[in-house]
């Protein structure tokens, strides 16, 4: 009962209602949770979002015994074997983190949140931008502070890496805070030309639609397979993302629904940051990729330009297009430069002029529509 857990020390002011945190055995969070708490309906997508997981949350831990910590739950807070849940992780390198529930099921789900995010900040990664979307990041960074190791039980090395670990909790709702205030918020920007339809959240993620008729419809995967200098299929190069954030943004700003998004990013190491939505289909996943390639780096689209023009230059017309709107989208965003092409057009706009049209991204070799010649 939260009466036993309460009798070792008195109420905190501040404290959360219908929310009992305690620790035994240095590292083992005990959680009483009512019905009434605002965790109680939270708790399973944070463990699902802490561990980048999709599959049912009970699957994600197993029950266990051990007379050890049944007797310090008995010895430091009067709670009998019969009124605790004992549980651990079942993914291998995450085994040794185990948790206590006092009051069923959602209890114990929300001390494996607790439990896996004193002993790992770095799961916190995935977990504050969707707190903070729900106003929950204050509530559950009081929840981690609360979480104190009792001196008599927990080793010297426990209690420091314990604390390190409320430190970290805070430095990185600090990092995130950061973050949500300096990335560009959904304007209201939107694109539409040679049948696609361009958005872009969070900053810098886009978010396309592609009618079947379009341009980029027959083209997309040799576009992509040009831009990233690949031999094998152009899907190779992406896996499904289910990032809580830009699905978070995506159901906001466009009133999309999760069965619309394709959430994908890219695969290799050092461009795995970069992220893009398709909502239209697989092809519609590779020209958000491209997009969001192009947008990383700038001189991509410099280094396929002669390939382009002379493959298709309706298509180089169409790629023109939808890349200045994307700029235009994302302007202002650190970490996203303009192609060398694009700062002379800046410098010399006169120079890049066709028919008194306006300045191309790329140089036109073409008639001013960008079509072929008769």
């Amino acid at each position: 009962s939260p009466e036993a857990m309460s009798r070792k020390r008195a109420r905190s002011p501040g404290r959360l209602p219908g929310l009992e945190v305690e620790m035994v055995c240095g590292t083992i969070p005990v959680v009483y949770l009512e019905q009434q708490c605002v965790f109680t309906e939270h708790a399973s997508w944070m463990l699902q979002t802490a561990l980048n997981a999709s599959c049912r949350v009970d699957s994600l831990y197993e029950t266990f015994e051990s007379r050890r910590v049944v007797s310090e739950c008995w010895r430091c807070l009067a709670l009998s074997e019969d009124h605790i849940t004992l549980v651990r992780m079942k993914r291998p390198d995450l085994r040794h983190v185990s948790a206590i529930g006092a009051s069923g099921k959602r209890s114990v789900t929300f001390a494996l949140v607790i439990a896996l995010c004193l002993d790992n900040c770095a799961l916190l990664d995935g977990l504050w931008s969707e707190l903070s979307e729900r106003r929950l990041e204050k509530p559950f960074l009081e929840v981690l502070e609360q979480a104190k190791v009792g001196d008599s039980t927990a080793s010297s090395e426990e209690r420091l890496r314990m604390r390190e670990a409320q430190k970290e909790a805070r430095r990185q709702r600090r990092r995130y805070q950061e973050e949500e205030q300096e990335a560009p918020q959904h304007a209201g920007g939107h694109l539409e030309c040679h049948g696609v339809e361009l958005d872009v959240v969070l900053g810098s993620v886009p978010v396309v639609s592609l009618d079947p008729e379009s341009v980029f419809s027959e083209n997309v995967s040799w576009l992509l397979q040009t831009a990233l200098d690949l031999c094998g299929k152009a899907d190779s190069c992406f896996v499904y993302d289910e990032d809580p954030r830009i699905m978070a943004a995506c159901s906001r700003d466009l009133g999309l629904s999760p069965h619309e998004m394709g959430v994908v990013r890219m695969k290799e190491e050092e461009v795995r940051h970069i992220k893009a939505v398709g909502v239209s289909g697989k092809r519609s996943m590779m020209l958000a990729v491209f997009v969001a390639h192009c947008l990383h780096d700038p001189e991509a689209l410099d280094r396929i330009f002669d390939d382009v023009q002379s493959y298709n230059r309706q298509l180089a017309a169409a790629v023109d297009e939808v890349m200045r709107g994307a700029r235009r989208l994302t302007r202002g965003v650190r970490g996203l430069g303009r192609s060398r092409r694009e700062r002379e057009d800046r410098e010399e706009p006169k120079r890049r002029q066709v028919d008194n049209g306006p300045a191309r991204y790329w140089r036109s070799g073409g008639d001013a529509d960008g079509g072929d010649r008769d």
